[in-house]
């Protein structure tokens, strides 16, 4: 019997919504494989198009969505990345012969159209790295902090540190409160409070979104995210948190505080409230993500265990699809910076966007 098959890329439409609906009734979903979230990415200085992979024999299919960019200097070559958060191949089956399959079409297909290369960042709690194969080369990166919403929350409770919960019971008395809405002018509240900070941090620049970025996340709907804002007694905005939702899941996408109020504790209150609204619902996780770095002692790693002591480990993934033009672009790079660049992103897949 012969198998078969179709393959296709497409960008934002109807087949795209098709193909969320079909993986939603296999319960192999999350807002970070919708095509409204990956759009929150395209455009800037790199040119990002929104593009997925499908791929379907027997059955079965697979789906990568990403982001497409030119490779600057190299007309006609192009390379991809999932988009920030945690994304990765989706597919109905992990049987072998099926996936190496949809990733040889992807690999023959993408070079045909001048894409030399990827880096893919795999979802934990769908663990979407059973789904990858040849040409994809999987890296442990760090541990994430993520936790069971089934749980009770006198257990989930029991598990903060005795540190955490002297911090919120001090919170309460000093009259901090949570409101929690959606609309651009939460939007706008949060983005001040987010730009700020990561100035603040000198953070780097995968870490900054501008006031449009925040503006178009009212594009998920007012079922796709909230808005955490936390006051002071005298109605000071002393910190906030966006919420990333799909069916199954809770994501605590970014959040920020003032650092002249960090004795309110408003990263402690803001999480404690997300657990508090979400627990026992329809739910299944929430996840609070990793540290800034892959260090085990990482500071924000170290925080975030306060609340819960459930891990996850988060991979990415790289491949290259084309290894001799990858190399001409690569060798191109080293050869005009300087020593220092090259030793801070030499190691990276796509070192030359440095």
């Amino acid at each position: 019997m012969t198998t078969q098959l179709r393959s296709s890329f497409i960008s934002n439409g109807s087949l795209w919504q098709e193909i969320a609906a079909f993986f939603v009734d296999h319960n192999l979903w999350d807002i970070y494989f919708d095509s409204a979230y990956v759009s929150l990415y395209q455009g800037g200085d790199e040119s990002k198009r929104v593009e997925a992979y499908c791929y379907e024999a027997d059955g079965n299919r697979f789906f990568l969505p990403y982001l497409k960019a030119p490779i600057p200097g190299f007309p006609g070559l192009w390379d991809f990345q999932t988009a920030y958060g945690y994304g990765g191949p989706l597919a109905t089956t992990d049987d072998p012969q099926f996936l190496s399959a949809a990733w040889a079409e992807f690999e023959r297909e993408a070079r045909s159209h001048g894409v030399i290369c990827g880096l893919l960042r795999f979802h934990p709690l769908l663990n979407t790295t059973r789904y990858a194969t040849r040409p994809v080369s999987i890296i442990s990166d760090r541990d994430t902090v993520w936790l069971d919403l089934h749980r009770r929350f006198e257990d989930i409770y029991t598990d903060y540190s005795k540190e955490n919960r002297r911090k919120l019971k001090k919170a309460t008395r000093e009259g901090v409160s949570v409101e929690v809405c959606t609309g651009r002018d939460s939007l706008s509240k949060f983005a001040s409070l987010y730009v700020a900070r990561m100035s603040e941090l000198r953070a780097r620049s995968d870490y900054f979104f501008d006031e449009e970025y925040f503006s178009s996340i009212d594009a998920l709907g007012a079922d796709g995210y909230r808005v955490y804002l936390c006051y002071s007694k005298c109605r000071e905005l002393v910190g906030g948190a966006l919420i990333l939702l799909s069916t199954d899941y809770v994501h605590y996408h970014l959040s920020a505080a003032r650092k002249e109020w960090f004795h309110l504790s408003p990263n402690n209150v803001l999480r404690d409230s997300v657990i508090r609204d979400y627990v026992g619902g329809g739910r299944s996780a929430i996840h609070f993500g990793g540290g800034l770095t892959s260090d085990p002692s990482d500071s924000l790693l170290a925080f975030k265990l306060n609340f819960s002591r459930q891990r996850l480990r988060f991979h990415i993934g790289t491949c290259i699809l084309d290894a001799e033009r990858y190399e001409a672009v690569r060798n191109e790079w080293l050869s005009r910076v300087e020593a220092e660049r090259q030793e801070r992103f030499g190691r990276f897949l796509q070192c030359y966007r440095y």
